[in-house]
């Protein structure tokens, strides 16, 4: 959830290049899916069960009962105070990670605004979602290069810097 604040929050109110303008209003309705489940989850609660799955389940049949199951769970341990409390230390972890790429930047003397180090560090976090390289060995370097290079900074000092 920290993660989607963040993005819609930076897709709102930074500068970002023209090719993303026509996304700004998903980013509004990104938090608005997030109060919403929220609602949700704090009128739907249930106990927590064990759901056990014969192993001759067919897959699709298999992935419905492990949504099922997760559904279940998330609502019966979702209250409002701990969603507040995650979402505001998430809030806080994702502020001191920006705060870091920041000061790692201007040590390097490396001319990055504050937006395009936020917009380096959403890039950088979505590329671990899927493995690229063994380890993800360059992948950090790469997306912050890239992400750097798309707002008009140089290369070289980019991957100095990742």
């Amino acid at each position: 959830m920290g993660y989607i604040v963040l993005l819609s929050v930076a897709a709102l109110f930074l500068d970002l290049p023209p090719s993303f303008d026509h996304l700004r209003p998903y980013a509004l309705a990104a938090p608005l899916l997030v109060g919403v489940l929220l609602g949700w989850l704090l009128r739907h609660p249930v106990a927590l069960e064990v759901v056990i799955i014969p192993d001759s389940a067919s897959l699709g049949a298999r992935l419905k009962a492990h949504g099922s199951s997760f559904a279940r769970t998330l609502r019966a341990v979702s209250n409002g105070p701990r969603f507040v409390a995650g979402l505001l230390l998430s809030v806080a972890a994702w502020a001191l990670q920006i705060a870091t790429y920041q000061a790692t930047a201007l040590a390097a003397h490396f001319p990055i605004s504050t937006g395009t180090t936020i917009a380096a560090l959403l890039a950088v976090n979505l590329g671990f979602v899927v493995r690229v390289t063994p380890g993800n060995v360059g992948l950090f370097q790469a997306a912050y290069a890239a992400t750097a290079v798309a707002f008009g900074l140089d290369r070289g000092q980019a991957v100095a810097v990742a």
